[in-house]
């Protein structure tokens, strides 16, 4: 590879890895410069999302803003970037208990102060849920989403780098361990990958087994319909989700408390992203007005300024 290209490839790489702990607005601005790196180094070999699903496979950035029906990866058309409408934005939404009780409507998508003593209830008293809840989740609509979670996709990627160089070299010998280094399962390619598939007792972590597939009954996906779908398939993996983000969290346990109050902090694009629900404000806040352009003069513009003066 001739070395701009390499450089680029670099840059490339360095975009993903940074991007997914960047907040939205920068993180959507480095997807996007992402494709223009990828448009100069691979501009007639692939399309943009078939490269980023082959070299990323655990960041998943796009596979959840896709709507498959409409514009697969291998259909060659002009991907189209999908976001999280305002009505989705404005859910306050714990994984603390039931669905009826684990949601509020925020006034808006920001965080202000004293913005909790405004929610809204996400079901009223009679039952019925908040006008937000009919509203399509994603815009432009989708019919589909493959719902995944950044820490369980976080972790297995942590868990490959810290097993794939193993210090146990006795213990995961290929005569003692024949099993430790394979095939992605399912993968019935001539000449496969490798990947870490158990080291010191453990099984790899595959992030795909966790994900989940949401289709709307109607013409789009409303956000009732996907967080009807997705609350309880979270709750019922609460326990693994505290067990991956005190990994995650390399705190002094291994694991967060039963009773740490969690939260949905970010619906997409991309994974969701889970965390203690006092970081939802965060993930919330306003962005940062821009200042205004700093005016370029030319050297005689300037020497005339300061004479006037």
């Amino acid at each position: 590879m001739l070395p701009e290209m390499l450089r680029l490839e670099r840059t490339l790489q360095a975009t993903f890895d940074h991007a997914i702990y960047e907040s939205p607005p920068v993180y959507v601005l480095r997807f996007q410069a992402a494709k223009e790196i990828h448009q100069q180094t691979r501009p007639k070999k692939t399309n943009f999302l078939q490269h980023f699903r082959h070299n990323f496979p655990t960041v998943n950035f796009a596979h959840q803003s896709m709507d498959t029906a409409s514009a697969p990866a291998d259909s060659g058309e002009e991907w189209v970037f999908r976001e999280v409408t305002t009505a989705g934005k404005r859910l306050f939404w714990t994984l603390n208990g039931a669905l009826e009780d684990a949601i509020q409507v925020a006034p808006s998508e920001y965080y202000d102060p004293g913005v909790f003593d405004s929610m809204e209830p996400y079901f009223s008293p009679e039952g019925s849920p908040h006008a937000v809840s009919q509203a399509s989740l994603m815009e432009p609509p989708v019919s589909s989403l493959t719902v995944r979670i950044q820490c369980i996709d976080e972790w297995e990627r942590a868990w490959d780098d810290q097993h794939w160089r193993c210090g146990d070299l006795e213990a995961n010998a290929p005569d003692r361990n024949p099993g430790r280094l394979g095939p992605c399962p399912g993968d019935e390619t001539l000449d496969p990958n490798l990947y870490v598939l158990e080291c010191c007792g453990q099984k790899r972590p595959w992030s795909h087994d966790t994900q989940l597939q949401v289709a709307a009954q109607g013409e789009f996906l409303t956000v009732h319909e996907y967080v009807s779908a997705v609350h309880p398939w979270l709750m019922a993996m609460r326990d693994t989700l505290l067990d991956v983000l005190g990994k995650m969290d390399f705190g002094p346990n291994p694991k967060w408390l039963s009773e740490t109050k969690l939260a949905v902090l970010y619906l997409g694009p991309g994974p969701l992203c889970i965390g203690h629900e006092d970081r939802w404000a965060r993930w919330h806040r306003r962005p940062t007005v821009a200042r205004p352009p700093i005016e370029q003069l030319s050297a005689e513009e300037h020497d005339r300024r300061i004479l006037r003066r």
